[in-house]
């Protein structure tokens, strides 16, 4: 159990931190495999923040849950998502960082081709 009484569960070789993430990573995949979506990505790290030297300060990383494309409106979207049970100060600072990275197109996710960047949190309850 995680201190938010989350039970980990594992699939393919992934961990997950509760069951509602990794009910959502079974849908993610049935939908990749059916075309829905494509390029499914998990636990994928972005960097928000680069290390600096002097003074030694570490790199600010944002871990994903999933990273997927999916076709919305005739057009592929590159998805990043992520499953909350619980939204935490440090995760609100660096969901901030995140959505300012995607609109000034300096977000660089290693998925897909050139595709606009959308942000999807999950409220666990909704999944």
């Amino acid at each position: 159990m995680s201190k938010y009484n989350a039970k980990k569960m594992s699939e393919d070789g992934y961990i997950f931190d509760s069951m509602v993430e990794h009910r959502r990573y079974l849908y993610l995949k049935m939908f990749q495999l059916t075309g829905v979506v494509q390029n499914l990505k998990v636990h994928t790290r972005i960097e928000l923040l680069p290390a600096m030297r002097k003074p030694t300060i570490r790199a600010v990383v944002y871990e994903a849950d999933f990273i997927y494309d999916e076709l919305a409106d005739g057009a592929w979207r590159t998805v990043v998502e992520d499953v909350k049970g619980m939204r935490t100060p440090v995760f609100n600072l660096k969901l901030n960082l995140l959505e300012r990275l995607a609109r000034s197109g300096m977000l660089d996710i290693k998925i897909g081709a050139n595709h606009p960047v959308f942000i999807n949190i999950l409220d666990a309850k909704d999944v």
